[in-house]
């Protein structure tokens, strides 16, 4: 595969020749049936509050209470309890970056301390000057 301008160094090329695969396109499919039942179930909800808002005996108030408490609600928990792993593979990733870059300044530290390792002292190079009496 040849370098492209175009396209961001973070595209890897697939097991087919010729075929470019985005990271996060990879992501999304394998979330992908995750995302089609909350849209499904999002739907369903919409459609429960349109039946109440709609009902001779329903009201506006009983439709938004229905979509809150049937949909958004539930749904919100649901993806907030499966994006668990997720946020938790974020943190260990952001928590080992920090710890490499620590690490990495304590080395630079010990490298520029390692440079003057003659035992002399790092004294004023110029005396200070004397005042006649």
């Amino acid at each position: 595969m040849t370098d492209s301008p175009i396209l961001p160094p973070s595209i890897a090329a697939s097991s087919m020749p010729g075929m470019l695969v985005y990271p996060w396109f990879s992501d999304l499919l394998s979330t992908a049936p995750m995302w089609i039942v909350a849209i499904a179930w999002m739907y369903v909800a919409m459609m429960m509050a349109v039946a109440e808002a709609t009902s001779p005996q329903g009201s506006m108030l009983g439709a938004i209470i229905t979509f809150v408490m049937y949909g958004i609600g539930p749904l919100a928990l649901v993806l907030y309890l499966l994006g668990t792993p997720a946020r938790r593979r974020a943190r260990r990733a952001r928590e080992e970056a920090e710890w490499r870059a620590q690490v990495a300044a304590e080395q630079a530290a010990t490298e520029s301390a390692q440079a003057d390792a003659g035992g002399l002292t790092t004294g004023d190079g110029v005396p200070a000057e004397r005042k006649e009496p």
